[in-house]
C-alpha cells in the first residue's frame, strides 16, 4: 500500500513539472511594445551608463568647488585679520616714534623701554609683511588655479582676473551650469538612445509588414497560377498563359524568401540596440497610427527653445560670461583690456545664442514639414490601393472572358493590345504588390518622421 502511494505522490510531482514546464516555453518569447523597448535599451546602453558617470563628475566638481570656495574665503578672512592686525602694528610704531621725538619728559629708562618695544613692533611688523606678500600670493595662483582646473573639468570659458569673493561666484556658477547641462546632455543621450530604438523598432514593424505584403501577393500570384492551369489543363488557355503565370510565382517567391530575410536582419539590429541576446525570441506590438493634426508648429518650437540641449548650453555660456562681466566691471573701467575682453565674450556668447535658436527652429521646422508631407503621403497611397485593388477585379473580369478594352497599366507601357490578356492581369498584380509595399514604405518613414519631430522639440524620453 505504501509503495502504491508513493508511485502516486512521484506521478503527481512528474505532471506538475510538466504542467509548469509549458508556460515556460511560452515566457522565452519576449513580448515588447516600444516603450519597455526604449527602456530596456535604455537600462542595458553602455553610452548612458558613461554619461551617468560624467554627471557623477559634475557633481563631484561642484562639491569640490563648494569645498574650495570656503577655504578661499577662510583665507581671505585670515589675510584681512592680518593686515589689521599689521595696521595696529604701525599705529603702535608711530606712536612710539612720536613719544620719543616729542616727549622731553622721558627719563632714560623709558626711553629704552621704547626702543625696546619698537624694535618688537618692527620685527613684528616685517614677519606680518612677509606673512602677508606671501599669503597673497599663494591665494592669488590658487585662486587662478582653481579657475583654470574649474575650467578645464566644466568645459566653460572664465578668465583669471578676479578676487575671492568674485571668482569663488564665478565658479561656483560655472559648477552649477555644467552639471545642469551634463544631466540635459544625459536627457539627450536617452532620447538619441530612443530615437535608435525607435528606428529599430519601426524597422521590424515595417520588414514584418513588407513580409505580409510580400505574402499576399505571393498568395495572389499562386492563385491566378491554379486557375490559369486548371483553364490550360481545359484547353481553354494558351500554355504559354500558364508558363507566364508560373514566372510570376517565381518571382514573387524569390521576393518572398528576401523579405523573410530583411526581417531576421532587422530583428538582429534591434536585439544589438537592446543590448540583449541575438538568440532571444522577440515579438513586437504593432504601433498606433498618431495622426498629423495633434502636433502644433508654434508650440513645439516654443519647447524647442526651452528644452534642447544647444540652447541650454549656449544659455550657461552667456550666463557665464555676462557674470565674468559684472564682476569685472566692480575692479575694471571700460578702458581697460580686462573689462574689454570681458565685454566682448559676454556679445560672443549672446551672438551664439541666437545662432542655436535660429538652427533649432530650422530643424523643427524641417522636420514639421517632412512629418507633414508623410502624412499627406499616406492618406493619397490609401486611395490609390483601393483604385489597384479594382483594377484588378476587373482585369481578371477581362481575361476570364477574353474581352475588354486597354487599361490605364496597358497604355502606359504602350501594350494596348494585351487587352483582356493574361499580360495585364500579371500587370494588374505587380501593380497592387508595388502600392501595397509603397503604403509600408510611408508608413515606416511617418512614424520615424515622427520620432524625428519630437526629438527636434526636445521632448526626450524620461
Amino acid at each position: 500500500m505504501k509503495k502504491i502511494i508513493s508511485l502516486v505522490m512521484i506521478l503527481v510531482l512528474v505532471m506538475a513539472t510538466a504542467a509548469s514546464g509549458a508556460p515556460e516555453e511560452e515566457d522565452k518569447v519576449m513580448k515588447l511594445d516600444l516603450e519597455k523597448s526604449i527602456r530596456l535599451a535604455m537600462e542595458n546602453n553602455l553610452q548612458l551608463q558613461s554619461v551617468l558617470q560624467e554627471i557623477k563628475l559634475r557633481e563631484f566638481y561642484k562639491e569640490r568647488t563648494d569645498y574650495y570656495n570656503d577655504k578661499f574665503e577662510d583665507a581671505e578672512e585670515s589675510l584681512n585679520d592680518a593686515r589689521k592686525n599689521l595696521r595696529d602694528v604701525n599705529s603702535a610704531i608711530n606712536q612710539i616714534d612720536y613719544a620719543l621725538n616729542n616727549d622731553p619728559t622721558l627719563t632714560q629708562e623709558e626711553r629704552s623701554q621704547l626702543e625696546q618695544q619698537k624694535a618688537y613692533y618692527e620685527d613684528l611688523k616685517q614677519k606680518l609683511e612677509a606673512g602677508i606678500e606671501s599669503g597673497e600670493t599663494a591665494l592669488d595662483l590658487s585662486l587662478g588655479e582653481a579657475s583654470d582646473i574649474a575650467a578645464e573639468k566644466i568645459g566653460l570659458e572664465t578668465e583669471r582676473i578676479l578676487g575671492v569673493d568674485s571668482t569663488t561666484d564665478l565658479n561656483e556658477t560655472m559648477a552649477r551650469v555644467a552639471l545642469e547641462v551634463t544631466e540635459t546632455g544625459y536627457e539627450m543621450g536617452k532620447q538619441q538612445v530612443a530615437l535608435l530604438v525607435e528606428k529599430n523598432y519601426y524597422d521590424v514593424i515595417k520588414a514584418k509588414n513588407m513580409l505580409k505584403a510580400k505574402k499576399r501577393a505571393l498568395e495572389r500570384a499562386r492563385g491566378q497560377y491554379e486557375i490559369v492551369k486548371a483553364a490550360y489543363e481545359a484547353g481553354m488557355k494558351a500554355k504559354d498563359d500558364m508558363l507566364l503565370a508560373q514566372s510570376q510565382v517565381e518571382l514573387m517567391s524569390a521576393d518572398f524568401e528576401k523579405a523573410k530575410s530583411e526581417l531576421e536582419n532587422a530583428r538582429v539590429k534591434f536585439k544589438e540596440a537592446l543590448n540583449i541576446p541575438f538568440d532571444t525570441k522577440i515579438e513586437l506590438q504593432d504601433v498606433e497610427y498618431e495622426d498629423i493634426d495633434s502636433f502644433d508648429l508654434e508650440e513645439g518650437i516654443n519647447k524647442g527653445l526651452q528644452n534642447r540641449l544647444e540652447i541650454k548650453k549656449a544659455l550657461g555660456q552667456l550666463k557665464v560670461d555676462q557674470l565674468n562681466l559684472e564682476l569685472t566691471a566692480k575692479k575694471y573701467t571700460p578702458n581697460t583690456f580686462m573689462y574689454r575682453e570681458a565685454k566682448l565674450k559676454a556679445d560672443k556668447s549672446q551672438i551664439n545664442l541666437e545662432i542655436q535658436r535660429q538652427k533649432v527652429e530650422s530643424d523643427i521646422r524641417q522636420s514639421y514639414n517632412t512629418l507633414l508631407a508623410t502624412a499627406r503621403m499616406r492618406e493619397h497611397i490609401n486611395n490609390s490601393l483601393k483604385n489597384a485593388q479594382e483594377n484588378l477585379e476587373i482585369a481578371r473580369y477581362r481575361y476570364n472572358t477574353g474581352f475588354g478594352v486597354p487599361s490605364i497599366n496597358l497604355k502606359s507601357i504602350q501594350a494596348e493590345e494585351l487587352t483582356g490578356t493574361i499580360m495585364e492581369v500579371l500587370a494588374a498584380q505587380e501593380k497592387l504588390a508595388e502600392i501595397e509595399e509603397k503604403i509600408v514604405e510611408i508608413e515606416a518613414g511617418y512614424n520615424l518622421a515622427r520620432a524625428k519631430y519630437l526629438t527636434a522639440i526636445g521632448e526626450y524620453r524620461r
